[in-house]
């Protein structure tokens, strides 16, 4: 009997573990189903995605890698999957919202020599002087693009790892900065747009624009 109840112990204690693991100390990261476009102060337009922890503690080791899908850029039958940056913080506070810059210019040298051949010459010349590019017109190069966003990260009480993964296409390129808080824009392009927004974290992927935290 004492056997039996032993084994029915641990066996209720190991769910009752991996409950708490998966449902309550899991991570959760939520990444917006639109990307912010807008007017730059300094010329040109960004373009911004906005990472949210939701969960009622911190996360650890985070880590974002954006990719852009482009099908047809290389040949008819494939799709190009290009790397436009990875980029790692040491926390993201829970409740707490962290934007990223969308920048096809500042794709690695290494994704710009396996590309550049495919782009037009005026996208080459612009990540050759760190110009801007605009997303919109990047992801016409080809029919059905889209944008790829992936987020991990370890829950700091729990050490949980997970994971959050975002497919924006073109038609969620809205115009406007994102509001404080939320997912939802301003539905301004230009300029004024982005004083009407969030002073949350804009991350160090690029230089930040001078108006947003």
């Amino acid at each position: 009997m004492g056997i039996v109840l032993a084994v029915a112990t641990g066996i209720a204690s190991s769910i009752i573990f991996w409950f708490l693991q998966f449902r309550v100390f899991r991570t959760k990261l939520e990444i917006g189903p639109t990307i912010a476009h807008y007017a730059y102060t300094r010329g040109g337009t960004r373009n911004q995605l906005k990472i949210r922890n939701m969960s009622g503690r911190d996360v650890v080791e985070v880590s974002v890698t954006i990719r852009v899908v482009i099908p047809g850029l290389v040949r008819p039958s494939s799709q190009a999957v290009i790397t436009l940056g990875e980029w790692r913080r040491p926390i993201l506070r829970k409740r707490d919202e962290v934007q990223y810059l969308v920048r096809p210019e500042f794709m690695p040298d290494d994704e710009q020599a396996r590309y550049a051949r495919y782009l037009p010459a005026h996208m080459v010349s612009a990540m050759r002087s760190a110009e801007s590019i605009d997303l919109i017109e990047f992801l016409q190069l080809g029919t059905g693009a889209f944008v790829e966003v992936y987020v991990f990260g370890t829950d700091a009480v729990s050490g949980a790892r997970g994971f959050a993964a975002q497919t924006i296409a073109l038609e969620g390129i809205q115009p406007g900065a994102f509001l404080p808080g939320t997912f939802e824009q301003t539905g301004q392009f230009g300029v004024s747009a982005i004083s009407m927004s969030s002073s949350s974290t804009l991350s160090t992927n690029c230089d930040p624009d001078p108006d947003q935290g």
